[in-house]
Protein backbone atom coordinates (compact mmCIF):
# COMPACT_ATOMS: atom_id res chain seq x y z
CA UNK A 1 0.00 0.00 0.00
CA UNK A 2 1.08 3.65 -0.93
CA UNK A 3 2.35 5.49 1.98
CA UNK A 4 0.30 8.49 3.09
CA UNK A 5 1.52 11.76 3.99
CA UNK A 6 0.30 15.36 4.28
CA UNK A 7 2.29 18.22 4.95
CA UNK A 8 -0.22 21.34 5.99
CA UNK A 9 0.53 25.02 7.03
CA UNK A 10 -1.49 27.38 8.67
CA UNK A 11 -1.31 31.08 9.03
CA UNK A 12 -1.20 31.57 12.74
CA UNK A 13 -0.33 29.72 16.31
CA UNK A 14 -3.73 30.55 17.11
CA UNK A 15 -6.49 28.39 18.22
CA UNK A 16 -8.70 29.15 15.22
CA UNK A 17 -6.17 28.05 12.72
CA UNK A 18 -6.98 28.29 9.21
CA UNK A 19 -5.81 26.20 6.42
CA UNK A 20 -3.33 27.82 4.14
CA UNK A 21 -2.39 24.62 1.81
CA UNK A 22 -2.24 21.28 1.97
CA UNK A 23 0.62 19.11 0.34
CA UNK A 24 -0.88 15.18 -0.48
CA UNK A 25 1.82 12.94 -1.73
CA UNK A 26 -0.48 9.99 -2.32
CA UNK A 27 -1.86 11.90 -5.35
CA UNK A 28 1.70 12.56 -7.31
CA UNK A 29 2.17 16.28 -5.80
CA UNK A 30 5.41 15.47 -5.11
CA UNK A 31 6.00 16.95 -8.55
CA UNK A 32 7.56 20.46 -8.39
CA UNK A 33 11.52 22.12 -8.53
CA UNK A 34 14.01 23.65 -6.44
CA UNK A 35 14.33 27.12 -5.81
CA UNK A 36 16.34 29.75 -4.38
CA UNK A 37 15.96 29.96 -0.47
CA UNK A 38 18.05 33.10 0.64
CA UNK A 39 17.74 32.42 4.52
CA UNK A 40 19.82 28.95 4.21
CA UNK A 41 19.16 26.15 5.97
CA UNK A 42 18.56 25.95 9.81
CA UNK A 43 21.61 23.77 9.86
CA UNK A 44 24.32 22.27 8.27
CA UNK A 45 27.25 19.31 8.60
CA UNK A 46 29.63 22.02 11.19
CA UNK A 47 26.13 22.61 12.94
CA UNK A 48 24.12 19.38 13.33
CA UNK A 49 25.72 16.64 14.79
CA UNK A 50 22.90 13.93 13.31
CA UNK A 51 23.56 14.30 10.06
CA UNK A 52 25.07 11.15 8.93
CA UNK A 53 29.01 11.32 7.41
CA UNK A 54 28.13 9.62 4.00
CA UNK A 55 25.89 12.88 4.15
CA UNK A 56 27.97 15.16 4.96
CA UNK A 57 29.46 18.00 2.21
CA UNK A 58 30.95 19.72 4.48
CA UNK A 59 33.44 17.57 6.46
CA UNK A 60 33.99 15.35 3.16
CA UNK A 61 35.68 18.69 1.47
CA UNK A 62 32.78 20.50 -0.46
CA UNK A 63 34.65 23.88 -1.20
CA UNK A 64 31.62 26.03 -2.04
CA UNK A 65 27.93 26.09 0.34
CA UNK A 66 25.72 27.58 -2.71
CA UNK A 67 23.49 24.42 -2.53
CA UNK A 68 22.88 24.91 0.99
CA UNK A 69 20.84 27.84 -0.02
CA UNK A 70 17.97 25.56 -2.32
CA UNK A 71 14.67 23.99 -1.32
CA UNK A 72 12.20 21.97 -2.76
CA UNK A 73 9.33 23.58 -3.99
CA UNK A 74 6.20 21.19 -4.94
CA UNK A 75 3.80 22.84 -7.70
CA UNK A 76 0.50 22.11 -5.67
CA UNK A 77 1.64 23.45 -2.24
CA UNK A 78 4.40 25.23 -0.08
CA UNK A 79 5.83 23.62 2.62
CA UNK A 80 6.62 26.44 5.22
CA UNK A 81 10.26 27.18 7.20
CA UNK A 82 10.64 24.86 10.18
CA UNK A 83 9.47 27.09 13.31
CA UNK A 84 10.81 25.41 16.27
CA UNK A 85 9.28 27.70 18.78
CA UNK A 86 5.70 26.82 17.24
CA UNK A 87 6.38 23.43 17.10
CA UNK A 88 7.16 23.06 20.53
CA UNK A 89 4.09 24.94 21.56
CA UNK A 90 1.92 22.59 19.55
Amino acid sequence: SAAHVLITSYSSPSSTQEEKSLCDYTKGRWKGRWVRDEMGPLYNGSSCGTIKDGQNCLRHGRPDSGYLYWKWKPNQCDIPRFDANRFLDF
